[in-house]
């Protein structure tokens, strides 16, 4: 049995708005996409007395094409900074 800890490295994708780093791509600009969507349509309190409140992804009328023409602006702009 092996008890000694290696050390490894890998390549991770950082999303700034969303605060945390991602094994792929793919999912650090989905990440990104649903942080900056969340920033503009944040969660809004329905009733003071319980509490309740929704989510913006169910009241958000066309969340799913916002969130793919987002994604793919953003994916655009780490192309382009990449390329130079």
């Amino acid at each position: 049995m092996r008890n000694s800890l290696s050390v490894i490295s890998c390549i991770a994708y950082y999303a700034p708005t969303a605060g945390r780093r991602y094994f792929t791509k793919k999912s650090a600009i989905t990440a990104e996409a649903n942080a900056i969507i969340r920033a503009k349509y944040p969660t809004i309190e329905m009733c003071q007395e319980t509490g309740e409140s929704f989510y913006y992804k169910e009241d958000l009328k066309g969340y799913e094409k916002i969130l793919r023409r987002l994604s793919r602006l953003i994916e655009k702009s780490i192309n382009q900074h990449n390329r130079g």
